[in-house]
């Protein structure tokens, strides 16, 4: 095959946690290579190098995918595949951490294997790890386009993250559910979400809870929180009080226990867990999923572009540096969390 006929390949991997809209992020991949192939071969203006077709390679489980060759055209079944899942969350190409690729060796044989499949640039969606292993590719020579996919909305380069909205509203569902049973039995409930060290659904969730902690500053120590517990339910009079936290803050179960044995009140703690991570994406999560899909690949289409992470910033996609978009600064949440907190009376200052 000559050079001007041979395709442009680009892989696509899905890497960390899983997040509704990734396989939205992969249709929308597949679909625009397509346009584009139609649209290059319609142009008579365009040289043979220019028409050269793109094609979408499907790689497995992430990083991991790369180093055991798990890499795949997109034949009949994956595009079988590929067009019913739009409507389903997690990823049809699976995903993994893979610490090994961490180190340089490995990395060297990742690149060494993109080679092998005449693979000219990866896009991988996912969170800070992903990136972090996209920028040393891309040190490699490997040209590279990062999406933020996860529900932990912690990806400070762009406003919101593919599977956070259906995420918050998996929690919300629940919250309202779990308010139901506590008013009925005046009970007072501790819900704990995820979000690893960032506070994001746990805040927006939080509008219609009585209290919410967070990592954020202000971080509120347990027995300030069985204090301000206390202090909701002896002078407010409340019928139920439901307390949201992010996970890794408290033992939960233990903090419910010594809730009640403080204020002689039942008091009942609930992990969501992965029910968080599951579920049909939003309506909000199938358009980002599928805008920035698209945008990743008229990313790669332009001459000269390095490598980069898309975002959402100002309702508007950006592309931006890996290393810049790494090294920004997290995003303060105090004004929100003390505005939420003083809806239930709760006046938190900044330590």
């Amino acid at each position: 095959m000559s050079e001007t006929n041979k395709k442009r390949k680009i892989a696509i991997l899905t890497s960390g946690g899983d997040a509704p809209g990734m396989n939205n992020v992969i249709s929308a991949v597949y679909k625009t290579i397509k346009a584009i192939n139609s649209e290059k071969q319609a142009n008579k203006s365009l040289s043979p190098e220019e028409k050269r077709p793109l094609e979408l390679m499907l790689v497995k489980n992430g990083y991991k995918g790369i180093l055991e060759k798990e890499i795949y055209e997109v034949d009949d079944r994956w595009k079988e595949l590929i067009t019913i899942s739009t409507k389903i969350g997690g990823t049809i190409i699976g995903t993994a951490r893979f610490k090994s690729f961490e180190e340089e060796e490995t990395r060297k044989k990742a690149k060494k294997i993109l080679d092998e499949f005449g693979i000219e640039a990866l896009i991988a969606v996912g969170g800070n790890g992903t990136f972090a292993g996209l920028q040393k590719l891309s040190e490699l020579g490997v040209k590279c386009v990062g999406i933020p996919g996860t529900i932990d909305n912690d990806i400070v380069s762009s406003d919101v993250t593919i599977g956070f909205d259906t995420a918050l509203n998996t929690i919300v569902d629940a919250i309202d559910r779990i308010r139901e049973t506590s008013d009925s039995h005046s009970r007072i409930s501790i819900i704990e979400t995820m979000g690893r060290h960032c506070g994001d659904l746990a805040i927006q969730a939080a509008v219609n809870c009585d209290l919410v902690a967070t990592p954020d500053n202000p971080k509120i120590q347990e027995h300030e929180l069985i204090n301000i517990i206390k202090d909701l339910h002896t002078k407010q009079n409340l019928r139920s009080i439901v307390v949201l936290t992010t996970e890794h803050l408290y033992d939960v179960k233990k903090l419910a226990k010594n809730i009640e044995q403080e204020l002689k009140v039942e008091t009942r703690a609930t992990v969501l867990g992965q029910v968080q991570r599951g579920g049909s994406p939003s309506a909000f999560d199938r358009y980002l999923a599928t805008m920035m899909g698209i945008f990743a690949v008229e990313q790669l289409e332009k001459k000269g572009n390095s490598s980069s992470i898309i975002g959402l910033n100002g309702n508007k996609l950006s592309a931006m540096p890996i290393q810049v978009a790494l090294s920004m600064p997290k995003a303060d949440h105090f004004n929100a969390i003390s505005k939420i907190l003083r809806l239930s009376g709760i006046f938190y200052k900044r330590k």
